[in-house]
């Protein structure tokens, strides 16, 4: 190590220890139930993230190294440490302000190298961080009538985008998420959304664009058998059964930006599509929506992505897996 970055890994070790001292006084302060936690771990990492921001390359491997000693242990309450990896993941974007914006993938893509560096000793914990950023940690108050709006969530359920912009940025030809994907596959609490909701309407795809068909290419050829049975069964369910795409996006006066993108002919209700995405649907009125968009999707264009993203893997033995279950019991694709 050279005098430079010792000399960081002193300054980003000292500044993780004290916020991390910090969030948990605060924790044990507030019996883990204050709303603001999020909030407030992104105030007290806030000089970390700063540190780590500035130096990128040189600090990446020894925050990875830091995080992995300090936050990824038993000591630290579970539900505290998903929200302030969830801080940590998320601060490019809050620090540049995100008033009006959606948070996309690339905001949160340089926590992939974090994962990618100490996932193979970690993976339980890294596991249960998706677990919870996919269904949310309710936060129980005495106070609380309801569990849900947007004040009732300890850690709110994060976007889709997000939790795919952290995943497919890790490098999965290395293996060393291979312990995590093989956790992720056994936990039925696993956020399968990531793998069957549709992509971004910005790009005016239909159902996913070309490059994150690469990336559940690149998933399927490289991932553990099991991780690719369940999670390339699960895509293939929400293909074959979707018709109707609905994506939506609301702008609230107070700043908050917030899209939707469902596979839900049932979705009459476009205003309570949002009530999983940290919005309070309460006081959404029609007049909050920025655009309403229902895109058909026809046999034809079922079939082709099916072909496309079994044509992207390259190993024959993977592809083979790959249409074995896109055929599965019903003899065709």
């Amino acid at each position: 190590m050279s005098v430079d970055s010792d000399h960081l890994g002193r300054k980003l070790r000292v500044a993780f220890t004290n916020a991390l001292q910090t969030m948990l006084k605060h924790w044990q302060e507030t019996d883990g139930k204050d709303g603001q936690t999020y909030q407030s771990c992104l105030t007290a990492f806030w000089g970390f993230c700063e540190q780590v921001a500035r130096q990128q390359d040189l600090a990446y491997p020894l925050a990875a190294n830091i995080i992995a000693e300090k936050l990824l242990v038993t000591g630290v309450p579970r539900e505290l440490r998903s929200v302030i990896l969830t801080a940590l993941a998320c601060w490019p974007f809050e620090s540049h302000g995100s008033r009006g914006a959606v948070l996309s993938g690339r905001h949160v893509a340089h926590f992939g190298r974090v994962l990618n560096r100490t996932a193979e000793h970690c993976a339980c914990y890294y596991t249960e961080w998706f677990v919870d950023m996919g269904n949310g940690i309710p936060l129980v108050r005495n106070d609380s009538e309801s569990v849900g709006d947007y004040h009732d969530w300890l850690l709110a359920p994060q976007s889709t985008r997000m939790m795919r912009g952290i995943l497919f940025a890790s490098k999965l030809q290395t293996g060393r998420l291979d312990l995590f994907w093989t956790l992720a596959a056994a936990d039925e609490r696993f956020p399968e959304r990531i793998f069957t909701d549709p992509g971004d309407y910005e790009r005016r795809s239909c159902y996913m664009t070309p490059t994150q068909m690469a990336q559940l290419a690149t998933f399927f050829a490289y991932a553990p058998e099991e991780a690719v049975r369940r999670f390339a069964a699960a895509f293939h369910q929400q293909v074959m059964s979707m018709q109707l795409i609905i994506y939506a996006g609301i702008l609230l006066s107070g700043g908050v930006a917030a899209e939707v993108a469902v596979c839900d002919p049932e979705a009459s209700n476009v205003l309570q599509l949002f009530s999983g995405v940290m919005v309070n649907t309460k006081f959404l009125t029609q007049r909050d929506i920025r655009y309403h968009k229902e895109i058909e999707v026809t046999a034809d264009k079922r079939q082709a992505l099916l072909c496309t993203i079994r044509a992207l893997i390259q190993d024959a033995g993977r592809r083979q897996l790959v249409r074995e279950i896109f055929v599965g019991d019903e003899g065709g694709e």
